[in-house]
């Protein structure tokens, strides 16, 4: 039997008299995500409470735009975040958090290409922990061509350190492996020599496929992170 759009509204909100909205979420499965979104539409209370959010999950080929659009919904529905933890198997190059504007979110945790997440990082001021995998297929960390200087605390691959390292940043995890099982912490990271940054610009540009003049460019390029106060979790 198919149901309405009315009867199916009102399955939503019988299940939402049962649910008590929570300001911690895990979301393991693509049906959860659609279940949750349907009711945080429907009864925005929902969607508002949430600062905590991890959404970790396997995504086929077929399954991967709806999961774009989906995943985009459910966090324009929830943007009092703070804690934002994205996990896809496989790995996910997705363009969701471009669009999306979450203006307390604190903390991101995610494994999803380094291209794909340079505009969200460098577009919210609010962010000061970032803990990320693999750059993907880059070559060289697209993330070394924008100013994080707002972000203070990183876990990444070790390969990108030089990109990523600034003279603001307080604690430092760097990863030896692509998966993060084997993380390495130093009380004292030496000086990373650089080249200078109007010639790593140039050279580079075309790998990132961005330009030069792209304002949200950082002002130094792997900069020097002396006598760092760094904690293993």
């Amino acid at each position: 039997m198919v149901s309405t759009r009315s009867q199916h509204n009102k399955v939503v909100q019988a299940k939402a008299v049962m649910t008590r909205p929570q300001d911690t979420l895990f979301i393991s499965n693509l049906q959860d995500l659609i279940a949750f979104v349907e009711m945080a539409d429907l009864m925005p209370e929902y969607g508002v409470v949430v600062t905590h959010l991890r959404i970790t999950m396997s995504v086929s080929a077929l399954e991967r735009d709806f999961f774009q659009k989906i995943l985009a919904a459910c966090l324009t529905l929830t943007p009092s975040l703070n804690v934002l933890a994205l996990v896809t198997t496989p790995s996910l190059s997705i363009e969701s958090l471009d669009n999306v504007a979450l203006p307390s979110v604190e903390v991101l945790k995610t494994n999803i290409p380094h291209r794909a997440i340079c505009y969200f990082v460098t577009t919210h001021p609010s962010l000061h922990t970032l803990d990320i995998s693999s750059c993907g297929r880059a070559l060289k960390c697209p993330l070394g061509y924008y100013n994080l200087d707002h972000v203070t605390d990183i876990r990444a691959p070790i390969k990108c350190t030089r990109a990523i390292v600034h003279g603001c940043a307080s604690r430092l995890r760097l990863d030896s492996d692509c998966d993060g099982s084997n993380i390495t912490v130093s009380n004292v990271i030496p000086q990373i020599a650089v080249p200078p940054l109007q010639s790593r610009l140039s050279r580079d540009a075309d790998e990132c496929g961005e330009s030069p003049s792209d304002p949200r460019r950082r002002g130094t390029l792997g900069a020097v992170l002396p006598n760092s106060q760094l904690a293993r979790q």
